[in-house]
């Protein structure tokens, strides 16, 4: 059987000799090229989940306009280039702009519903403690350390995760696991006050 890249070749082919119907034979193999791309965006963007259905549509939509540019560009005697690295390349170029507008309204309009991505300023178990030495004493890697001095200055997690690189998965984890040493820290030095 063809590689998609074989079947998609053969298809411009057909394309560029005045067949029109291979245009729609093009885009749908070529669709789960959209599902991928916006799988593995999600994986990164997080907090942007609930958008697959219309990013998969918007993806779409993508796919068509960039066939039908590359099927001009063609025609007008433009060198051939894989098509798949030009369509996720595109796919990718467009939706992070769309996830990047969407994480910011999410960012602006969602973090007050949402208390797992409270800024750390209001978290109640960092406003018991004001030794931010102490905080620091118990980072254990250098991740730690940087996760947690840009949540005491109040940022949330997509503002670390675009500040230090970091996905917003390892960004929550990371500073899940840091609550749960805390809290430690805290009941033994409350046990060893109560002795």
């Amino acid at each position: 059987m063809n590689t998609i890249d074989q079947q998609s070749e053969a298809l411009i082919e057909r394309l560029l000799t005045g067949d029109r119907s291979a245009r729609d034979k093009l885009i749908v193999i070529n669709r789960p090229l959209v599902r991928t791309t916006v799988e593995r965006l999600l994986n990164v963007w997080v907090s942007c989940r609930h958008l697959r259905d219309d990013l998969i549509g918007e993806g779409t939509l993508i796919l068509v306009e960039t066939i039908g540019k590359e099927i001009e560009r063609l025609e007008a005697g433009g060198t051939r280039q894989p098509l798949q690295n030009y369509l996720i390349t595109a796919l990718r170029r467009r939706l992070i702009d769309e996830l990047e507008k969407q994480a910011s309204h999410y960012q602006v309009h969602q973090y007050v519903k949402a208390p797992e991505h409270a800024l750390a300023a209001e978290d109640p178990i960092f406003t018991q403690i004001e030794d931010r030495e102490f905080l620091s004493s118990l980072c254990e890697s250098k991740r730690e350390r940087e996760i947690l001095t840009l949540f005491l200055e109040g940022r949330n997690q997509v503002d670390i995760s675009r500040e230090t690189g970091y996905t917003e998965n390892v960004v929550n984890k990371t500073f899940q696991q840091f609550r749960e040493k805390l809290r430690e820290a805290q009941e033994n030095l409350s046990e060893a006050r109560s002795v």
